[in-house]
């Protein structure tokens, strides 16, 4: 995010949405903040920028994942890289 949203109330949207829209597709926007009655009531990116949040989302949540699962791992309960390719018969790695 580059630039910040453009705040922009839900009736100025409503009349002049096809230049909003053209705004964003010719780069001089990232965006609208919609709101109606001075607050915000929706927000209008690029589809660019919501697979970007997306992915960043997603990201996050693996991470926390790990996280948690890490501070439930013990020796006990892990196996050596070494120990599973013997397990399932892997071919030896050549240095």
């Amino acid at each position: 995010m580059n630039k910040p949203l453009k705040s922009v109330p839900a009736a100025t949207m409503r009349r002049a949405f096809n230049a909003k829209l053209a705004e964003m597709a010719n780069n001089r926007t990232e965006g609208f903040l919609i709101q109606k009655c001075n607050k915000p009531a929706a927000v209008l990116i690029r589809a660019q920028m919501f697979e970007t949040l997306r992915d960043q989302i997603d990201d996050l949540r693996a991470d926390l994942l790990a996280a948690e699962r890490q501070r439930h791992l013990d020796e006990a309960s892990t196996v050596s890289l070494g120990a599973m390719e013997a397990r399932f018969n892997f071919p030896e790695r050549s240095q």
